[in-house]
C-alpha cells in the first residue's frame, strides 16, 4: 500500500535535502560562497532595469547636462554588466568545485561501504550494477547542485528582488512623486 498523506510524499524530499546539506557542510564555505556569488550576480541583474530607466529619463529630459548624465549611467550599466558576468563566472566555478568535492567524497564513502559488505554479498551481486548505481547517484548529485544553485536559487532571488523593487516603488517612491 502506498501512503497518500502529504507528509509521506514529502519525506523523500526532506531526506534528500538533509543528505545534500550534510554533504555541503563537509565542504566548508563552498556552498555559501556559491550562493553568495550567485546572489550578487542576480542582484546586479535585477538592478540593471533601474539604471536603464534612469538612462531613458536622462536622454528624454532634454536638460543641458543630459548627455553627461547619460554617459555616466551608460558606464554604470557597463560596469554592472561586467560585474554580473564576473560574479556569475565565479559562482559557476564555485559550484564546480563544490560538486567535484562532493562527488569525490560520495564515491569514496560509498565504495568504502560496499567493500565492507560480506563476501556472500559480493559473490551474489553483479559488480557492474553496483558501480552503475553509484555513478548514477553521483550524476544525480551533480544535477541537484546545478538545479539548486544554478537555477532555483537565482530564480528565487530574482522573484524576491523584483518584489522588493515594486514594493519600494509603490510605497516609497510613488507617494513622494505624487506630492
Amino acid at each position: 500500500m502506498v501512503p497518500s498523506s502529504s507528509s509521506a510524499r514529502a519525506e523523500p524530499f526532506r531526506a534528500a535535502y538533509r543528505f545534500i546539506v550534510s554533504r555541503w557542510r563537509r565542504e566548508g564555505l563552498a556552498a555559501p560562497l556559491c550562493a553568495g556569488l550567485m546572489l550578487a550576480a542576480v542582484l546586479c541583474d535585477v538592478a540593471m532595469p533601474l539604471l536603464a530607466g534612469r538612462l531613458t529619463d536622462a536622454v528624454s529630459s532634454g536638460a543641458p547636462d543630459a548627455f553627461a548624465s547619460a554617459l555616466w549611467l551608460l558606464g554604470g550599466m557597463v560596469l554592472l554588466g561586467a560585474a554580473m558576468v564576473v560574479l556569475r563566472y565565479g559562482a559557476i566555478r564555485a559550484v564546480i568545485r563544490l560538486t567535484l568535492g562532493n562527488m569525490t567524497g560520495l564515491a569514496q564513502d560509498t565504495f568504502s561501504r560496499v567493500q565492507r559488505l560480506s563476501a556472500d554479498w559480493h559473490a551474489e551481486t553483479f559488480a557492474g550494477s553496483t558501480v552503475r548505481k553509484i555513478s548514477r547517484g553521483m550524476w544525480a548529485l551533480d544535477l541537484l547542485h546545478d538545479t539548486i544553485l544554478g537555477a532555483l536559487w537565482p530564480s528565487v532571488v530574482v522573484l524576491v528582488g523584483i518584489e522588493v523593487v515594486f514594493t519600494l516603488w509603490e510605497y516609497l517612491v510613488k507617494p513622494l512623486l505624487l506630492r
